[in-house]
């Protein structure tokens, strides 16, 4: 929170700085939304499909895992009085072994999950970055914010002619979605 109000102090610093009024009417601003702009891709509902095929894969490994675990203790369970000590330490110790493996097995499937996401969405995040780059160009703009940031908005205000979304859409050859409707949902 504190974070914000200092970039917004930036911001606001850096828009009062005092240049000249024809420096500051110069200035071309446009914005887009990228995350609209990526959740439209055809690409991106595939990289979806892709990351929610692998985490159901891990997931069935994990269960299986568990499942082992869970056996293996609830025959040590039942045997426990009846083992020596040496084997009962023997036996506590493969189930804490088992424990760690889980553990590891986790950590290692999410970070595998990371860099999956990562190799898939870098290529669709590139492809909106030289969309935006010549959509600017093309409009001579200075300067094109993102509309949303960590699901907050960026802007609290922009004329709604400098927003350059459906053209970056448009460069990409996705279909806006249609908005006619949004503005009588009600919230949720």
């Amino acid at each position: 929170m504190h974070i914000k109000r200092i970039w917004l102090a930036i911001a606001v610093a850096v828009v009062c700085l005092p240049i000249g009024n024809s420096a500051l009417a110069q200035l071309k601003v446009g914005y887009t939304d990228a995350q609209l702009v990526v959740a439209q891709m055809s690409d991106y509902r595939e990289t979806l499909q892709q990351l929610q095929t692998l985490a159901e894969s891990s997931q069935l490994e994990y269960q299986q895992l568990m499942q082992k675990y869970q056996d293996k203790l609830a025959d040590y369970q039942k045997k426990q009085a009846l083992l020596s000590n040496a084997a009962r330490t023997t036996r506590e110790q493969e189930l804490t072994t088992m424990q760690g493996e889980i553990q590891q097995f986790l950590a290692s499937k999410e970070r595998e999950l990371e860099e999956k996401e990562a190799e898939l969405m870098n290529p669709l995040l590139e492809r909106v970055q030289n969309a935006i780059n010549e959509v600017a160009a093309e409009q001579s703009l200075d300067l094109v914010i993102n509309a949303q940031a960590a699901g907050s908005p960026v802007l609290l205000y922009a004329d709604e002619s400098m927003d350059i979304t459906e053209t970056v859409m448009a460069r990409l050859g996705i279909e806006p979605p249609d908005t006619t409707g949004a503005s009588t949902a009600s919230p949720q």
